[in-house]
């Protein structure tokens, strides 16, 4: 099931019904909920890490770039 961010409450309902699906229909309620925050604290922890990922690659491109314009001119 494919969520989208932006709508809070619809994204944890979804992440609730997979949890659901994943045990049982009839799981408790309370259990779904941890459930589910535990995977969104997770999506977090990951997402922050690739971000991060991210901006080190594009420093050192930046980097490699202004050396080579240096040595250009």
């Amino acid at each position: 099931m494919a969520r989208t961010s932006g709508q809070p409450k619809r994204y944890v309902q979804d992440l609730m019904r997979e949890r659901a699906a994943d045990l049982a229909p009839s799981a408790d309620r309370s259990r779904l909920a941890i459930l589910a925050a535990l995977n969104l604290a997770d999506e977090l922890i990951r997402s922050r890490s690739e971000r991060e990922r991210d901006r080190v690659e594009c420093a050192e491109r930046v980097a490699q770039l202004t050396e080579k314009l240096a040595d250009a001119v």
